[in-house]
């Protein structure tokens, strides 16, 4: 049996957004969860890949509208993106503002300290506040923000349910396939499958049907 990605539902959303209490944390869930980004991939990002403003031709790039640029490189913090082929990924009003506002509060802790690294060690007792991110940070925040709720999430499945809403939402499978970076499209065809609620919905409005016209 074919076990299929499972996204996250509304509530676990409501509940991990009241979890991620600082504006780093606020921005990382948003990215993953809104833009489907891998957890290396976020952590990999550097200021200059975050073309945040209508218009970026100032930085070279002509792609127009608020978007981040994956890019594959050799980062101190071991992060690592999965594919090979850069790709960009629009972003959506939540992020912008979540990132204006990390911005505020990472000049304000760092002060003139400059890391051209997206994700610090901001909050951290045992390395350098400007030191990048690791992927043991995010898994433990991750763990923390478990035992002070009903859910359980791992950082990867909010990949999983930016997938799931897109395809849910009707767009196409190319377009879904660019957005996560798959190079083959069997890859994401794995967010094809229903879910309970939806089978449900189907089998009952079937049978509604049914008995309306029986009875008429």
């Amino acid at each position: 049996m074919t076990k299929h990605p499972q996204p996250i539902s509304g509530t676990a959303e409501s509940e991990l957004m009241v979890c991620a209490t600082n504006p780093r944390d606020a921005l990382l869930v948003r990215l993953l969860l809104h833009c489907g980004l891998r957890v290396g991939e976020a952590l990999g990002l550097r200021l200059e890949d975050l073309h945040f403003l209508p218009e970026s031709t100032h930085a070279g790039c002509f792609e127009r509208g608020p978007h981040v640029h994956i890019h594959r490189r050799i980062n101190s913090n071991g992060a690592l993106a999965k594919s090979h082929d850069t790709r960009s990924v629009p972003v959506t009003d939540d992020v912008t503002q979540a990132y204006a506002a990390y911005q505020d509060e990472r000049h304000q802790l760092l002060g003139g300290t400059f890391s051209d690294y997206v994700f610090l060690n901001l909050y951290s007792r045992n390395s350098r506040p400007d030191e990048p991110l690791r992927y043991a940070s995010v898994h433990a925040m991750f763990r923390r923000w478990e035992r002070k709720t009903t859910m359980r999430v791992r950082p990867h499945q909010l990949r999983h349910t930016a997938a799931t809403r897109w395809v849910r939402a009707g767009h196409p499978l190319d377009v879904v396939q660019e957005l996560l970076g798959h190079r083959s499209l069997e890859s994401t065809q794995v967010y094809l499958h229903a879910s309970a609620e939806e089978m449900r919905a189907a089998v009952e409005s079937v049978t509604a049907a049914s008995s309306e016209n029986n009875g008429s």
